[in-house]
């Protein structure tokens, strides 16, 4: 059952998001980063995916997938000096998860207001 105005995630889009997280993870220990650097990867992986997975009616709009790019440009950016700042010290996993979660609402309502509702 779907309410209205709620997005519920089929089970192909939770393997999906899981499996993502699980190559981020693979990568970043793979490659070697330090502890900081692969969480700021992973992060970057799921709040991205949980976004655009979230935002499927916007999938089919060029607009879309522009600002999907520029902000997460941004992202990496912000993300880049922050694991600079972080480097010395160690970042509790739950500042991470509400971080993710207050940048997640803020990427998902920028992406929809520009893409969709501008239409």
């Amino acid at each position: 059952m779907q309410v209205a105005g709620r997005k519920e995630y089929t089970l192909w889009e939770w393997m999906v998001l899981i499996a993502l997280w699980a190559g981020a993870t693979l990568l970043s220990n793979f490659i070697g980063l330090s502890q900081i650097a692969s969480d700021a990867v992973i992060y970057t992986v799921v709040v991205f995916g949980v976004v655009i997975a979230a935002l499927r009616p916007a999938w089919g709009r060029r607009a879309f997938w522009r600002n999907v790019l520029f902000i997460f440009v941004l992202h990496v950016i912000g993300i880049t000096f922050l694991v600079q700042l972080l480097a010395k010290r160690s970042a509790p996993g739950v500042m991470m998860i509400i971080a993710g979660m207050i940048e997640g609402v803020l990427i998902g309502s920028v992406l929809w207001r520009r893409t969709v509702q501008a239409k």
